[in-house]
């Protein structure tokens, strides 16, 4: 693995929207600036993708071809939160998870019309998102959860539909 600060200023070669954090934060910042995607978006997709991450067990131990799975937020020996904290941010850094939620999730074009919609279509991202890319590969989960999530948007626009009061 490179280290944590070659993830984020681009110093290890990668595809793009995995290359350099920084250089994916500063356009998605760009992009709330200007007004063109709602803040909500990438911070429920984090957040999500986080406590995802940190509960979804992992193998901590590997000894005679036995897997130990634990979850990162349950106290395990030899896996404290500082651990755990690195764990998530390689997972972060090292996926386009940034470059989805900024700027391929937060389209007006893929995500629904409505507050609440938005909020379990990217919350749904974030829990997909983490799931395939620690159980798959880092890679390509938060495209694919981009895909499947992305399939729901007509089902929530209409579940979430605004009514009348009258």
């Amino acid at each position: 693995m490179p280290p944590l600060e070659d993830l984020i200023v681009g110093g290890a070669p990668a595809p793009i929207g995995m290359g350099s954090a920084i250089a994916v934060i500063m356009g998605g910042l760009f992009l709330l600036y200007r007004g063109l995607i709602d803040f909500r978006v990438p911070l429920l997709i984090f957040c999500a993708a986080v406590v995802t991450l940190l509960l979804l067990p992992i193998p901590v131990a590997i000894t005679d071809n036995v897997r130990h799975w634990r979850s990162l937020a349950i106290h395990h020996t030899g896996v404290g939160w500082a651990t755990a904290i690195t764990f998530v941010n390689y997972e972060l850094m090292a996926g386009p998870l940034l470059f989805v939620a900024f700027f391929l999730a937060a389209g007006p074009g893929v995500r629904p019309m409505t507050r609440h919609g938005r909020a379990v279509y990217t919350t749904l991202i974030g829990i997909t998102a983490a799931a395939l890319q620690h159980y798959l590969d880092v890679s390509y989960g938060p495209y694919l959860a981009l895909l499947v999530v992305g399939l729901l948007t007509p089902l929530l626009d209409r579940v979430f539909r605004p009514r009348a009061l009258v």
